[in-house]
């Protein structure tokens, strides 16, 4: 239990920051509100218009909006998100080492305990031509995720090591959704958000 509280502490307790050298992104960041209430993390919208971000998406969890040169997003979760979802994002800034599966996540600003912005690279959506790796990747990622292999691309299995501890430690069940949440860089496929 005080291994919990200690982790707790950590994905919780500060902002994280790994930015890239672009003083671009580093500007945004610097810029961005620094204290806002519990909840509040949506009140970053006309922040975001007025510097010439664009809506992009939303999903169950988050939306999503778009940097003006296209290379960035901020994604807003909303006030009911998962912890688990938190800790995958910040598992995944912890990386010592980039990991091709694993998206690039370069700013984790906590607002209490269960509203974030997340500034990250843009990703594009899988395509039609991007098939048959798509199904490749989902059948080894759901052999190394049931046990049933051993052997496959390391980063993958220390991708669904990370997924896996992130999910056991804040007692998510073992639900993935790996289908609607892989997306592409260049063509590379990322595990952008697989827990449910």
């Amino acid at each position: 239990m005080q291994i919990m509280r200690a982790l707790r502490r950590l994905f919780y307790g500060r902002p994280l920051y790994n930015l890239p050298d672009d003083p671009y992104i580093r500007a945004f960041v610097d810029n961005l509100p620094k204290k806002l209430k519990e909840g509040q993390a949506i009140d970053l919208v006309p922040h975001l218009k007025r510097h010439g971000w664009s809506y992009l998406d939303a999903g169950l969890y988050a939306c999503v909006y778009l940097s003006p040169c296209g290379r960035y997003v901020v994604r807003i979760s909303k006030p009911d998100v998962r912890d688990a979802k938190c800790a995958y994002a910040r598992l995944c800034m912890l990386q010592e080492e980039e990991n091709p599966y694993l998206p690039r996540i370069y700013a984790y600003l906590p607002f209490g305990k269960h509203t974030a912005v997340m500034v990250c690279e843009a990703l594009k959506p899988v395509t039609e031509e991007n098939d048959q790796e798509l199904d490749d990747l989902l059948g080894a990622f759901s052999d190394l995720w049931f046990g049933r292999t051993l052997i496959a691309d390391l980063d993958l299995v220390l991708a669904v090591t990370l997924i896996r501890t992130a999910a056991k430690s804040w007692g998510v069940p073992d639900l993935v959704d790996c289908d609607s949440n892989i997306m592409l860089r260049g063509t590379q496929l990322v595990l952008n958000d697989p827990l449910m």
